[in-house]
Order: C-alpha cells, then sequence, then structure tokens
C-alpha cells in the first residue's frame, strides 16, 4: 500500500503550536511502523520557507526522493474574494498530483487550516482517492457564538471544510471526546471514525536543567525565586485564564511570591492585557503574576521541569497536550475535570471543575504547601505518560489505513487541463479574470508538478557535474587538473544507477545546461551524448555536484533553492580557504567573494574537502560564523588523486625542453612545481638559494608554473637574476610529459608554500621516488606524514639552512624517502567522493552547537613567551583539535567594547602561518561557556558588564586561576599590580559560574579567599582543578639554535650544570642563586649556572648583575630568548632543575625537567610538592648559605646515585591536560581515549 502523508498541517503557523509537532510525530511513528507499505510526503510549494526544514526533520527516516513538492498559483487566503479561482484550481492541482503519485490512501493530519494561508485541502473535487484525516475536536461549532458568528469568512471556511470531511473514508480522532464530537456534532457516520489517541514528543522528558539555561529563563520571565506555578497554552476564552488568575489570587501572598503564576504562550496584545488588569484587580503584583509571552520548545521543555506545579484550566480540549507535556517532564500536574482531559490525567484527585474558582484555589493551595503530595502526583504523572505513544498511535492508523484500501480503490478522473479551463472561466465570470501572469505561473506549476510522477519506466539518475569554469577557461591550474581527473574516472566508472551529466552555467542566466559539446570533444567516452546543451531537466534524486571552484554559483539562489524542494543533492568539492585566512596573499575582494561562495556552498546537502586539514578548517570557520541550517551539513575529504609514472599523456618534449632536460643532467636540482603567486614561498626560496649560492654551494633551482597574481616584481627578479637560465631555470608552459622527465632528473622537491588544501606536486614527486622538503605544515604532515622533511620560519635563512641540513642527510643516506607515501588513483578519489555523495558515508554532521569560547584577550597581541603564555598555546591547541563532546572550540579576544573570534591567532597555532582574515563579532547563546583561559587583569573590569549580559543570555563563565600571589605577597610585584588583581579577582566573582586552577594549592587558596570575601548568604561558584601539560618538543614548538648553542652546550656537558627558568622576577629566587653560585665558585667548585628567562620587574639591578657578572660565559651563562628546541637541548644538558622559587601556582619547569629525567632542587612549597611528589630534592630557607648548603649536599647524593630522581614523576601532555580542563568545566571528553588521562590524574591524587 502506497500512503501519501499531507504535511502541509506542519507548514502553516500551527508548525509553531502543537497541532504542528503532533503531525510530524505521527509521521514520523508512521514511518517507523510502515512496514512493508511505502510512505511519500507531499508537501505544498507555496510555503517554500518550511519545506528544508521539514527534510531536515525527516532526514534518515525516508528518502529524500519521497518527499515530493507540488506547485499551485497563490495567494489562496479565503479572506480575498479574488482569490477563490486559485483555490479551486489549488484543489485541483492537489489532487491531480496526489493522483500521479498513485497513492492508495491519503493521510490529511491537519484539515482545518488554511483559511488565511495558502494551505488548500479538498476530497474527491477531481478524483475519487481515499483520505483519512485527522479530527482534533469540534470547539468551532459547539461555540459557535465565539469562533463562528463573529467571523463570517471562517465560518464559510469551517463549514466547507466540514462537508468534505463527510466524504473522508476514515477519521481518526484524537481522543474519544473528539470522536464523540465528530459523531455528534459534524455527523461523521459512527463507523468512519476512530479514536487512535494521541502523544508528545520525546524532547517532553525529566532531566535537570543547566545553570545557563535556568540562569536565562528567569531573566527572560523576571523570576526571582526557584519555584512557579505554571500555565501555558493560546489565548482562547476556553482556556480559563481569568479564572485561573482568580484562584491564585485566593493563594496566600506568602506562597504567591515564593510560587508565582506563570502563563507562557502567544497570545494576542490585547488578552495579554486584559490578563494583567485582571491580575492587578485582584491584588497580585508584578512578582507575583508574569506573562512570559512565547516561548521556544526549548524553554517550555526547562519551563515544565523547572515549575512547583502546572495547572491546565481549560473547559474545552480536544486532546490536551500541554496536560501531558508537563507530566511526562515529571511536574507536578493538574488539570480541569472537562472533555478529553480525563483520558489523559486518568485521576480524580489531580482534577477540578475549571467554573469553581474557589476549589481551584484549594486545591493550589494545599499542594504548594506540601512538597510530599507534589513529588507523589509528579511520580504518577511519569508513569501515567508512557501510556501514551506515537507508535501505538501510527499501529492504529496504519490498520485502519488497510482496512479502507481494501474497501475503497482509486477511480480515475477527466483530464486536469479541463477541469482548470472551467476555473478560469468561472473567474472571468466572477470578474476576477486571471492576468498574464497567473496564467503563466500557472502553467509553470503544472510542468512542475509533472516532474514528481512516477513513470513506468524511470531514467537514471543524474549526476550533474559542474564544469562552467573549466569550459569557459580551461587554465589547467591545480584545481582543474583535480576536476579533470575525477571527471574522467567518473566516466569511466559511472556509479549504479547513475548517468554522468557535466553541465555549466553562462552569465545572465538563471539555470544550468548540459555541456554536451564539450564533453564529446573533450571526453570521448561520453561521445554517445545526444542532443544539444540543452537546459537541464531536473528530477528527485538527482545529485548536483560542484567539482570545480565555481564563485558564480552565488548569484543563482533561486535554482539551487528549487533543487533542495525537488529533492536534488547538492554537493560540493572545497579546496581550501586559504583566501579567507590568508586574504594577504590574494586579490583584493577574493576573500569576501570566497566567503559569500563558502556560505553558499554550506547550504547544500554535503561537502568534500580535499584533505582532512581542510575540513577542520572548515569547520572552524563554520563554528566561527553561526551559520544556521534546518539540518546537518554533512562535511567528508577525500585527498586527491594523482596519475600513475607514465601515464600522464601529452606530446613528446619538444626541442627547448630535451635543451633544458640536457642542461639539468647531472645536476643536483632542487624542483618547486606551482602557480607563481605570492602564498607558494618563490620569494623566500630565490631568497635562500641566493644565500646558498653566495657561500659556494652548486645548488640548481628549477621552477614549474606559470605566472598568477601580484607577482610582477618577483617576476622581473626571476628573470633579471644572474643565474636565470644556468642554475635558475623557470618553465611556464610544461604539458605532462615534460613534467615527468623533470620530476625524474631532480633531487629534491621543495614545498616552501605558506597555505595549501592539498598540494598534489607531493603526492606526484612521491610517486616517483622524489625526496621532499616542505614546509611545516598540517596539511603537508597529512599528506607525506614521516615520508618528508620539514622546515619551519618564514625567512630566507631558515629555508636554507633547512636545505643545507637536507642536503647533508641526503648525502648520509638520512632524508626520508617520499616512496612511503600513500597515494590514491583518480578512480579511487572518484570512488571516495561517490561514497560520501551517493552513500551517504559522511565522517562529520555539523550543525551550530554550544560553545566553548576561550578568552585569549592578551595573547592575541603579545605572546611573551611566558609560563602562562605555554598554558595558553598548550591548552588551546589541544581543545581546537579536540573540542568537548557536544561542543565546538573557538577563540575570541576583547576589542575594548565587544568580544571577537581570534582567527588570526587561530591560524597561526593551528597552521603556523600569519593571517589578516577578518575577525566576525562573537554571537553567544544559551548553552554557551565562556572560559577566560587569558589573564585578563587590566580588561576584566571593561569586560564585566558584557559578561553580566552573557550570563543573562544563560551563558556559564568561567576562569582560569593560575595563582593568588599578588594578593597574598603584593611586595614581588610593582604597587599598581596588586591592585588590578584585586579588581580581576574582585569583577570575576561577580560573574563567575565557576574557577578551574591549575593545581590543587590554588584551588585550596582561592576557596578560602572567596569565602573571606564573599557575602554570608551569597552561593558559592564551584572552585576546580587540574594540572597543566608540558611537551616542548612536540613537532609543533618553536625551532631554531644560535651559532654559540653548540659552544654552550658543550660547556654544559664539562662540568655539572643547574638551569633556571622562568622571568626574571623578585619571587624567582634569582638573587639567592646567584649569592649562593658565587660563593660555591669563590670556593673552587667547577659548577656551571645556566639561567633562561627574559627581564620582568622590579630587578633592574639584578638583570645588571647578569650582564656584566665576571663569569658570564664561562661558568654563568643567561639567555634571555631562546626557541623551544633551544631549550629542549639545554634540559636534556643539564644537570638538575634548581627551583628556589618563593611562590607558583603550579612549577611548569618542574615537569618539563622531568620529560627529560633532570633531576631537581626545588624550594619546599606545597605546590611543589604537589607537582613532583617524591621526586625532587627540597630545601629551606632564604639566604644564600642555605641553598649553597643544599646544592653541596645535593652534588654529594647526585655522585653515589642516592639523588631523588625525575624518573616516574607523573606529567600530562598537553593533550591530557586539556581533557582533565574539560572534565573541570564539567563537560565531557569526545571518546573513551580519556581513560589514559584518568590513568594519569589518579597517580596525582
Amino acid at each position: 500500500m502506497r500512503i501519501v502523508v499531507d504535511l502541509q498541517g506542519a507548514q502553516t503557523e500551527s508548525r509553531f503550536r502543537g497541532i504542528g509537532r503532533n503531525n510530524i510525530a505521527l509521521t514520523k511513528a508512521l514511518l517507523r511502523n510502515r512496514g512493508k507499505h511505502e510512505i511519500l510526503i507531499a508537501l505544498n510549494g507555496l510555503f517554500p520557507e518550511t519545506i528544508e526544514t521539514i527534510r531536515a526533520t525527516f532526514d534518515g527516516l525516508i528518502s529524500q526522493d519521497d518527499i515530493r513538492v507540488w506547485q499551485a498559483v497563490g495567494p489562496l487566503s479565503w479572506f480575498d474574494p479574488a482569490n477563490k479561482w486559485r483555490r479551486h484550481a489549488a484543489e485541483l492541482m492537489r489532487e491531480d498530483f496526489l493522483a500521479s503519485l498513485q497513492a492508495d490512501i491519503v493521510h490529511v493530519g491537519n484539515f482545518f487550516d488554511g483559511v488565511g494561508d495558502n494551505m488548500t485541502c479538498s476530497v474527491g473535487k477531481r478524483v475519487r482517492i481515499p483520505t483519512a484525516i485527522t479530527f482534533h475536536d469540534a470547539i468551532p461549532l459547539i461555540q459557535s457564538d465565539v469562533y463562528l458568528k463573529s467571523n463570517r469568512t471562517f465560518e464559510a471556511f469551517y463549514r466547507s471544510r466540514l462537508e468534505q470531511l463527510l466524504d473522508a473514508d476514515l477519521v481518526l480522532a484524537v481522543s474519544d471526546s473528539a470522536r464523540r464530537e465528530a459523531i455528534e456534532y459534524a455527523k461523521v457516520s459512527p463507523e468512519r471514525v476512530i479514536s487512535i489517541s494521541s502523544a508528545c514528543d520525546p524532547m517532553f522528558s525529566p532531566a535537570p536543567v543547566p545553570d545557563s539555561a535556568r540562569i536565562a529563563l528567569c531573566h527572560k520571565l523576571g523570576l526571582k525565586g526557584s519555584g512557579f506555578v505554571m500555565y501555558s497554552g493560546g489565548g482562547d476564552e476556553r482556556k480559563n485564564h481569568l479564572r485561573l488568575i482568580e484562584a491564585f489570587a485566593r493563594v496566600p501572598q506568602a506562597l504567591r511570591v515564593q510560587h508565582p503564576l506563570v502563563i507562557v504562550g502567544m497570545m494576542p496584545l490585547d488578552h495579554s492585557s486584559r490578563f494583567l488588569e485582571h491580575a492587578r484587580a485582584h491584588g497580585l503584583t508584578d512578582r507575583e503574576f508574569i506573562l512570559g509571552g512565547h516561548v521556544t520548545d526549548e524553554e517550555l521543555v526547562n519551563l515544565y521541569r523547572l515549575c512547583t506545579l502546572y495547572v491546565f484550566p481549560s473547559t474545552h480540549e480536544g486532546f490536551g497536550l500541554p496536560v501531558l507535556e508537563a507530566m511526562s517532564c515529571g511536574a507536578p500536574t493538574i488539570c480541569a475535570d472537562m472533555t478529553s482531559l480525563p483520558e489523559v490525567m486518568g485521576r480524580a484527585d489531580s482534577m477540578f471543575d475549571p467554573y469553581d474558582v474557589p476549589g481551584l484555589a484549594s486545591l493550589m493551595r494545599d499542594l504548594l504547601h506540601h512538597p510530599q503530595r507534589r513529588e507523589e502526583l509528579a511520580q504518577y504523572g511519569l508513569a501515567r505518560s508512557k501510556l501514551f505513544s506515537w507508535d501505538r498511535c501510527a499501529q492504529a492508523a496504519l490498520a485502519a489505513f488497510e482496512k479502507v484500501h481494501q474497501q475503497e480503490p482509486t477511480q480515475t478522473c477527466a483530464p486536469l487541463f479541463g477541469q482548470l479551463l472551467k476555473t478560469v472561466e468561472s473567474a472571468v465570470v466572477d470578474r476576477h479574470t486571471p492576468s498574464d501572469g497567473d496564467l503563466i505561473a500557472l502553467a509553470a506549476a503544472i510542468s512542475s508538478n509533472s516532474h514528481w510522477s512516477k513513470v513506468a519506466n524511470p531514467r537514471p539518475k543524474q549526476l550533474l557535474v559542474d564544469l562552467s569554469v573549466i569550459a569557459d577557461n580551461d587554465g589547467q591550474s591545480g584545481v582543474q587538473r583535480v576536476a579533470h581527473g575525477i571527471l574522467s574516472s567518473l566516466i569511466q566508472s559511472p556509479p549504479a544507477g547513475f548517468a554522468i551529466e557535466p553541465v555549466y552555467s553562462q552569465p545572465g542566466t538563471p539555470s544550468f545546461r548540459y555541456a554536451r559539446n564539450y564533453a564529446r570533444r573533450y571526453y570521448p567516452a561520453l561521445g554517445s551524448l545526444e542532443g544539444e546543451d540543452d537546459i537541464i531537466k531536473l528530477n528527485p534524486g538527482d545529485i548536483f555536484l560542484g567539482l570545480d571552484l565555481h564563485h558564480a554559483v552565488v548569484h543563482r539562489p533561486e535554482f539551487f533553492g528549487r533543487l533542495r524542494q525537488m529533492g536534488v543533492g547538492t554537493v560540493f568539492l572545497i579546496h581550501d580557504l586559504l583566501p579567507i585566512h590568508l586574504p594577504q596573499y590574494f586579490t583584493p575582494g577574493l576573500a569576501d567573494l570566497h566567503t559569500r561562495w563558502l556560505q553558499f556552498v554550506c547550504q547544500s546537502d554535503g561537502v568534500v574537502c580535499v584533505s582532512r586539514d581542510v575540513a577542520q578548517s572548515l569547520v572552524a570557520w563554520l563554528n566561527a560564523h553561526s551559520l544556521e541550517r534546518q539540518r546537518p551539513l554533512a562535511i567528508g575529504w577525500s585527498l586527491n588523486g594523482c596519475d600513475a609514472p607514465g601515464k600522464w599523456h601529452g606530446a613528446a618534449p619538444g626541442d627547448r625542453a630535451e635543451k633544458a632536460i640536457e642542461q639539468l643532467e647531472g645536476r643536483e636540482v632542487f624542483l618547486c612545481v606551482g602557480t607563481i603567486e605570492p602564498r607558494k614561498g618563490h620569494r623566500q626560496l630565490l631568497a635562500a638559494f641566493d644565500l646558498l649560492w653566495a657561500r659556494g654551494a652548486d645548488l640548481t633551482l628549477v621552477l614549474v608554473g606559470r605566472q598568477g597574481w601580484d607577482v610582477d616584481d618577483l617576476v622581473r627578479s626571476i628573470r633579471r637574476h644572474p643565474e636565470f637560465g644556468r642554475r635558475l631555470l623557470w618553465l611556464t608552459d610544461v604539458n605532462d610529459a615534460f613534467l615527468e622527465h623533470i620530476y625524474c632528473t631532480s633531487r629534491c622537491l621543495v614545498a616552501p608554500s605558506l597555505g595549501e588544501g592539498f598540494c598534489l606536486p607531493l603526492v606526484e614527486a612521491a610517486v616517483r621516488g622524489l625526496p621532499i622538503l616542505a614546509h611545516d605544515l598540517p596539511v603537508f604532515r597529512e599528506v607525506a606524514g614521516d615520508h618528508a622533511t620539514y622546515f619551519q620560519g618564514e625567512t630566507p635563512l631558515e629555508l636554507a639552512t633547512a636545505i643545507a641540513s637536507w642536503l647533508e642527510a641526503y648525502r648520509h643516506d638520512m632524508a626520508p624517502s617520499s616512496t612511503g607515501i600513500p597515494h590514491l588513483s583518480w578512480a579511487q578519489n572518484a570512488g571516495n567522493l561517490l561514497k560520501l555523495a551517493i552513500e551517504s558515508q559522511w565522517p562529520i554532521h555539523w550543525q551550530r552547537q554550544p560553545t566553548l569560547f576561550l578568552d585569549v584577550s592578551v595573547f592575541v597581541h603579545t605572546d611573551a613567551k611566558t609560563g602562562i603564555q605555554r598554558v595558553i598555546r598548550g591548552l588551546a591547541r589541544n581543545l581546537l583539535r579536540e573540542p568537548p563532546a557536544g561542543m565546538s572550540v573557538c577563540l575570541i579576544w576583547f576589542d575594548g567594547q565587544v568580544y571577537r573570534h581570534a582567527l588570526r591567532l587561530q591560524t597561526r597555532l593551528i597552521h603556523g602561518v600569519n593571517s589578516c582574515a577578518d575577525e566576525p563579532i562573537v554571537e553567544f547563546r544559551q548553552g554557551d561557556i565562556y572560559f577566560a583561559l587569558d589573564l585578563n587583569v587590566v580588561l576584566q573590569p571593561r569586560m564585566e558588564l558584557l559578561q553580566q549580559h552573557m550570563r543573562e543570555q544563560g551563558v556559564a563563565i568561567w576562569f582560569l586561576v593560575h595563582d593568588l600571589l599578588p594578593l597574598r605577597h603584593p611586595k614581588w610585584w610593582v604597587p599598581t599590580v596588586s591592585r588590578e588583581f584585586k579588581a580581576w579577582i574582585s569583577s570575576a566573582a561577580r560573574v563567575a559560574s565557576g574557577y578551574v586552577c591549575v593545581s590543587k594549592t590554588t584551588a585550596d587558596d582561592l576557596t578560602l579567599y572567596l569565602k573571606q570575601e564573599r557575602p554570608p548568604n551569597e552561593q558559592a561558584a564551584p572552585v576546580r582543578s587540574f594540572h597543566i601539560g608540558a611537551n616542548i618538543d612536540d613537532g609543533e614548538s618553536s625551532r631554531g639554535l644560535p651559532d654559540d648553542a653548540v659552544q654552550l652546550l658543550a660547556r654544559m656537558a664539562e662540568r655539572p650544570s643547574f638551569l633556571m627558568v622562568g622571568t626574571i622576577e623578585p619571587r624567582k629566587g634569582h638573587r639567592q642563586a646567584l649569592a649562593a653560585f658565587e660563593q660555591l665558585w669563590s670556593q673552587g667548585h667547577e659548577i656551571n649556572l645556566i639561567v633562561v628567562g627574559k627581564k620582568g620587574w622590579l630587578v633592574n639591578d639584578l638583570f645588571e648583575r647578569f650582564l656584566r657578572h665576571p663569569r658570564l660565559g664561562r661558568q654563568f651563562h643567561f639567555l634571555q630568548d631562546v626557541s623551544d628546541e633551544y631549550l629542549n637541548r639545554i634540559y636534556a644538558g643539564s644537570t638538575c632543575l634548581l627551583a628556589p622559587s618563593e611562590g607558583e601556582g603550579f612549577g611548569l619547569p618542574l615537569v618539563e625537567a622531568a620529560l627529560k629525567h633532570v633531576p631537581i632542587i626545588a624550594r619546599d612549597l606545597p605546590i611543589f610538592r604537589e607537582v613532583a611528589g617524591d621526586h625532587a630534592y627540597y630545601f629551606s630557607g632564604l639566604g644564600a648559605d642555605d641553598l649553597a648548603k643544599a646544592i653541596l649536599v645535593w652534588l654529594d647524593l647526585f655522585r653515589r646515585g642516592q639523588h631523588p630522581t625525575t624518573d616516574g614523576m607523573p606529567y600530562l601532555t598537553w593533550r591530557q591536560s586539556a581533557r582533565l580542563l574539560t572534565k573541570a568545566l564539567g563537560l565531557e571528553v569526545e571518546d573513551a581515549k580519556a581513560a589514559n588521562v584518568e590513568g594519569k590524574i589518579s597517580r596525582f591524587n
């Protein structure tokens, strides 16, 4: 049996009410229980804004092909007599459309909608199709004085619908009460009416309400306390609001203040005013009576969960959905004892006479006085609600459909055209002659509807491949080489059930055309294609594949809107986001155009990225731009393919090419392949070779690629270079065969690009065994893994050093071989794409999630490379890569007025390159979390008002606290620091939802401080702790060694070397350490002191002593600015880490030392014992003698092998630390990998 569900009831204004939700819920249940039956959904194209939402709602439950959209000519409102002919035509066209679907039965979920909008329904006006109609109530008939006689247009509409209801084959009543009304008032034959009951959406369920959501709701409604009495629903008179207000006014005032009456729901302004006046007239204050207006579904659910008591005093209902919703959420619920409500409640002592005001007042007073009775009522409601199930409703409906199907065959009908002609003629008689535009629209609607009919021999679905840019101008760029490779493979092996159809569009045309002439010319395998470049004909189930980078699609929203309405899938290939991330390297305006293109393609069904790195960049961009979608965006990736050696086509190299190849024979050739454009790194590469040539290196640099944009000066430099034509070659027109020779002749491929989406030359080099030296970009590591050599930095010296180092390694057979790089053929690449686009094997389904916003307002401007900045870098990188479960992560900064996305910093942290991207204003939403990762001491008081507003929106505000040292020891800082720190923590305390400290020691100190400062009755915000991580040689750290690095490391190896790491400031113990070492040196002890750290505050004299120390460069070494790589080597070369600091929040150097198994001497501080436990040697005292004696004792223990070692000292990587922070914020980590984190932290505990 083929069942067609007319879902217009979920398209009209009813979609915002319970009746619309019920339409959706019953249809889902029908789909779940359909068995062997086929179900189609029919939608009205005159509600275009609802179609994508409904498609999203049923995604995964039904094929998008089976959601059909019919068209008509609007408007259809009954309030305009000129619409009469359109309504009649729409009824005929709808029935004709349903007949074309060969429906065995049609179900209409909301037959009585459509008086003032474009909904239309009819039964048997054109063709007799068995029809089932859901019947909710006969309230307008029963209370005709209220609903009909005051509105004659609505009365005419309603009675017209009633007449057609009698022609229905089946009426599904939502309750026994509604069934009785259908029989008694609507005069439906009893044998044609059954009660299937009703149910509510699964989202109505008991669950704790997050603090952020509770705070936001209280702010929105003006609630001061934690409890309230609730009513939800419309403003109709039968809802009995006035008596509810009167009854509540009789409840004792103490209870009213503690539990105010809250009424929520969309209602006319005059009703709201009347309710407020009535409340005031009965002595209710604004605090005791609250009109909340419209609330979202999510807010409604939370209100049910939070309310002290739910009261529903309606005098007439068809079912009573709000009562069931409230009980399903665990709300203690009472309701009137009228019409259908006893069926829902099922308990006499929870019901009341809605006309008995004193009785209702007494029941509310009793329940508000007795929490145990409310709890018992809540538990009863939960149990009762489980008796109502949409699956049971659907099963009853399906059984009834089957009976009708056995009795009522579909009848044939007269041709549509003749009936429509009569409709138009009647309109002329009525003096409402249709315009030419109406008739054209009518013809277009008829044509559109014909596409949806089921034909006997359906043709294969089409895979429409957009080649608009290539067809116009094939520049043989990397993007177009990818398009050719994929298309060729699709043509050779088309997916089952699909015909490959290249298409294109032209400027000024709204649609696309078949690219048959182009295809026959360039793709012989498609030579059998017939026809010319006609406008494409679309069918449900077709897929439009945006294979080319075609920015012009942004000018065709109507065309792509029609694709979505018709059920044509849309999938786009995304090569990169570089014009957005690195706009400084592209032509002006391209960033804006690419942004608009990206916004456009991200409204499609899915996007395929050319690498995982691009997919991750896309997700980050989506998170920052809060793209609104009706359903999740499917995101996948597949690395580009590559032709195998010898399979490239093209003429054999000509004379010029042969000469170039001969010139390269026997030379050490470094090859760079790619368009000459700003981001590709050619400037750095050429300058690096200048340095190498100046040093006497006999190397050849070959550039292959056409000239791009904004490189005129670079091109002049190349052509005028003294080595041009000798050791510097630039080949602009190279066919595949020529390029094959060049690859085979070269020694190394250099990829100095600052940004790529994939980089095809890496794979082309790998399949030919050519070694690779590449910029250290995430995408290059994704493609090449450990099979390439990487360099960091953008200066010529850094690249020249990397080339020289690579050559040295290569000559000793130590350079990585590229042959292990995995690569795909174009056929495999195309196959992966089809798995995504056709088989829907998408790894990511993005939708706007709650966001963890990491505030880096100071770090975004200044990276002082202190401990705090190391923490920010480590945590931010790892949280961006592995967000908490169900959340996205974004970096933000405060510009003095608003928060902005820190996209430039994010690009630098993840991709290692500088960006000039626009940074949009942050849009906070309920459920988001703001986390002050940075120490915004000066900025925080200026942020406070904004943060207060964020809290009212439902955003949780958390702060990272390193220590309270400026409060506890103000003498260690300049006078303003202590005052600013006090202002910071006071401001934070006024808005904080919670704090996370970097150690338990700090957490205990903060808890004590807040307890001392907090007003007596104020609730304390939670204070939690975690440990920070360390891995300074993680492959992403800063690189570079100074010229004298080797000498220093050699001196360190000559004698015991003690290392101090940290900013030079009063508390760090540098004075004591230097004095102790001067004492030891004077006694003849041959030991080194190495101090690594920048100058801080209040240390001018000490800093001068460092710089002028007589032993500087011999036994005392002072380094102010070192790379992570250098620091790593210094740690490894040290005998002992010295930590004489008088106060710390954590002590990161201790962990860094443990990573290199370096022993530790530390001051006996609680925090150091928390971090290092028994794995350090501790000392006390502030004098030089105290430390000098401790060093001598330790040296003696060290020589005898009895000193404490850091072997086995627990520590965390930054990844593990980020996961612990996630948990400290009350969030879940993404997967079970957290088990390792649990094991690590248990060692601390």
